[in-house]
């Protein structure tokens, strides 16, 4: 592939894909060092805040299947924005409540989007973007 075709190809999948995963991205990695700490202060257990941050991936696993449904019914578009809605409005939501069901339940949530999010680009590159 000559230089420029590369070049193109690379720009034309800024805006579809990479700032999506940036977006979403960029959320989870200002999570990542505080979330833990404002648990822990707020008075829970090492084995809770464990549970709550674990229930992220949990909920990526869950939500796989489901994801990759929805994905062939409305299109991998609006399942982006379904995605970044719901890890934006979970993430959100995590300052304002201390029950332990409350924060699993948003970082689930979280895990979903995120999952649906990943998905969604995955399918939007090998349907766009040719293999060489």
């Amino acid at each position: 592939m000559p230089q420029s075709s590369l070049m193109l190809t690379l720009r034309g999948l800024v805006l579809p894909v990479y700032l999506p995963w940036m977006t979403g991205g960029l959320g989870v990695a200002m999570l990542i060092p505080v979330l833990p700490v404002y648990l822990r202060e707020s008075g829970m257990s090492f084995t809770l805040v464990s549970v709550v941050l674990a229930a992220t991936g949990l909920g990526a696993m869950i939500g796989g299947l489901p994801m990759g449904a929805l994905l062939g019914r409305i299109g991998e578009d609006r399942v982006m924005v379904v995605a970044l809605v719901a890890m934006a409005g979970a993430t959100a939501a995590l300052g304002i409540t201390t029950a332990v069901i409350g924060l699993t339940t948003l970082r689930l949530a979280h895990g979903v989007g995120s999952i649906g999010l990943r998905l969604s680009r995955q399918t939007f590159m090998t349907r766009n973007v040719s293999p060489g």
